[in-house]
Parts: structure tokens; C-alpha cells; sequence
């Protein structure tokens, strides 16, 4: 603990990869996002990013979803989905039928 404590310090002098080998640390340890971004100098967007790069992996490595569903599911927010149904003819009480499920 010290040691990451220490090295928060110095944030900003990290790669990429050295951060996101440290916010996966920190999220690990059950640390918040709130937390990670103090310490690491990160935005909650970008920590974000890697946790569920960290929990995508974890869900592919289990076994339980495929690449499809991932890069469907990450690629696209709740409001790109729900522009999808209005574009598509949906009116807005069929939008919150689909997401209320």
C-alpha cells in the first residue's frame, strides 16, 4: 500500500501502460473510481475505459460472452441505442418499453 501510495505521486510521469497497470491494482483492491482518479491523475472516462477492458477480458476468458456481444455492448451508449430505436421509427414509449426490461 505504501508503495502505491508513494508512486501516486509521481502519476504523471507514467506511460500509459504503467497507469493502467495501476488503476486495474487499484480497482482490485475495491478502491472507487473517485479514488483511482485522485491518486493516478486520470479522468473517471479514461479509468472507465480500462475497467471494463479489465471485466470484458475477465467475462471472454470465463467463457460467459463472445467478441460480438462485447464490441456491441461497449461500442455503444444507452443514448446511441436508444437514437438507433427513434431512427428506426420507435416512438418515445417504445424506447422506454425496450429499456425498462
Amino acid at each position: 500500500m505504501r508503495s502505491i501510495t508513494r508512486r501516486h505521486n509521481m502519476a504523471w510521469l507514467f506511460s500509459r501502460e504503467e497507469k493502467e497497470k495501476y488503476v486495474i491494482q487499484l480497482y482490485k483492491e475495491g478502491r472507487t473510481v473517485r479514488d483511482i482518479a485522485k491518486q493516478m491523475h486520470m479522468s473517471f472516462g479514461d479509468i472507465g475505459v480500462i475497467i471494463r477492458k479489465v471485466k470484458a477480458e475477465a467475462e471472454r476468458e470465463a467463457g460467459h460472452i463472445n467478441e460480438q456481444e462485447i464490441d456491441n455492448n461497449e461500442s455503444k451508449s444507452r443514448e446511441s441505442q436508444a437514437f438507433k430505436l427513434f431512427s428506426e421509427g420507435n416512438t418515445p414509449v417504445q424506447v422506454v418499453i425496450a429499456y425498462s426490461g
